[in-house]
């Protein structure tokens, strides 16, 4: 399962639903995609029985580094839910909570590119755009690498 968390009324906050656009385009067999605007609620349900899901988010950072990704491994650190989502309560505080009600799926990643601008407005800054490609990669990369090991 690939979340593309974020909305496209905030700048580089649609880079997780341009990201999961992009995956689902591909057709992978097998992974469910899904956008969603990080609403807690929405994220347990939507990862709800999963083996693994991979969510891409713009993150505030400071310092930021636009463009930068990080692969977070969510159930394994507290590191996700430091992760400052664009969002007032988002995926860390959805990390948070499935942990305390052992709603995690089996495995969750997320990919958390540091977004440039996250004011009111349209399109990705220059920087965010060029990152997509990249967050794609790196997600179909997981997917691969997660295919692989419960091939084994």
């Amino acid at each position: 399962m690939v979340v593309g968390v974020g909305t496209g009324c905030r700048h580089d906050d649609e880079l997780g639903p341009a990201v999961a656009e992009s995956v689902a385009d591909l057709h992978l067999p097998g992974v469910d995609v899904e956008t969603s605007g990080g609403d807690l609620t929405e994220l347990l349900d939507l990862w709800r029985g999963a083996d693994l899901a991979v969510l891409v988010d713009a993150v505030a950072r400071t310092p930021s580094h636009p463009g930068r990704i990080e692969r977070i491994d969510a159930e394994r650190t507290a590191a996700a839910a430091a992760a400052a989502s664009s969002h007032s309560l988002g995926v860390a505080e959805a990390v948070r909570l499935a942990r305390s009600l052992d709603r995690l799926p089996g495995r969750l990643v997320v990919f958390a590119v540091d977004a440039a601008r996250l004011d009111l407005g349209f399109g990705l800054s220059t920087a965010v755009a060029s990152a997509v490609p990249q967050a794609v990669a790196a997600v179909v990369a997981e997917l691969e690498r997660s295919r692989i090991s419960a091939e084994k």
